[in-house]
């Protein structure tokens, strides 16, 4: 992992919409998102991700699209990284039972030294089968400065998510394809992230990045079928993707409305 509302430079890349105020419990996934956090800085990155992944949840490590459970069960208990981020914004379904978030995060190397990394973090979570919420993928844009006046902001806001979802449905459609949408397709309340732009974005403000194409390593359905997310890696031809030459990865939500499949979030870290 590198997810008037925080401070100016993120208002100008936010899309406003009305909110819901969650309680503080692990019932929610915003709720379930600062635990994570709360973890990875009180009891380490390793520790964190081992609680809060789901057993086929995915990372990205580099270019590659890993297992997680599988890549921390290699990394040693006593590493001195910290990982630090804030949950701003929550999506989640009708049912409560599917959604993503995303906030702003700053990576130390060493947890007493000067952040070295920093950006956004995007997580698709899910509740499982007891009732827990579990990560299925997480992933994040870099950006090459976050704010300190951000960050002290988010710290103090209170967090908040934004139900989507219609409750009466079209027949099911198509698969959205993957490369290439319409603007009608997107929800009004969609964001996007994009690496070393400044905040939540909205279609305008993203669509003017590069011509990258996809392959899709993960897919899935929330528990009715009317949420649809996709995640994989970005090549800068079809013939890097085909030989393995990836410059990134991406990861898309859609949600099933009266108007069809509705674009949520994209994500592209390249």
């Amino acid at each position: 992992m590198m997810k008037s509302l925080f401070c100016s430079s993120l208002i100008m890349g936010t899309v406003l919409f009305s909110y819901q105020a969650i309680a503080q419990t692990e019932e929610t996934i915003m709720a379930s998102e600062l635990a994570f956090a709360k973890t990875a800085k009180r009891e380490g990155i390793k520790i964190a991700f081992e609680k809060y992944m789901a057993p086929t949840g995915q990372i990205v490590v580099g270019n590659t699209i890993t297992n997680a459970l599988s890549y921390y069960e290699r990394i040693p208990n006593d590493t001195t990284d910290l990982l630090w981020w804030r949950p701003v914004l929550a999506f989640v379904n009708r049912e409560n039972d599917f959604g993503f978030a995303t906030g702003p995060f700053r990576y130390f190397k060493n947890k007493n030294g000067a952040a070295v990394g920093s950006g956004y973090t995007f997580s698709i979570w899910e509740k499982n089968k007891d009732g827990l919420f579990k990560i299925l993928f997480d992933g994040g844009v870099n950006v090459n400065h976050i704010p300190d006046s951000l960050i002290n902001v988010s710290e103090n806001i209170p967090v908040s998510e934004f139900n989507f979802g219609s409750e009466s449905m079209l027949t099911e459609e198509g698969l959205p394809a993957a490369d290439l949408f319409s603007e009608d397709r997107i929800h009004s309340h969609a964001i996007f992230l994009r690496p070393n732009r400044n905040g939540i974005l909205n279609y305008q403000q993203a669509k003017a990045g590069p011509k990258l194409f996809k392959t899709v390593k993960q897919e899935g359905f929330d528990r009715t079928g009317k949420t649809y997310y996709r995640f994989g890696n970005l090549g800068k031809d079809r013939q890097s993707l085909q030989d393995g030459k990836y410059c990134g990865y991406f990861a898309q939500v859609w949600s099933l409305d009266n108007s069809g499949w509705m674009l949520l979030a994209d994500v592209m870290q390249f």
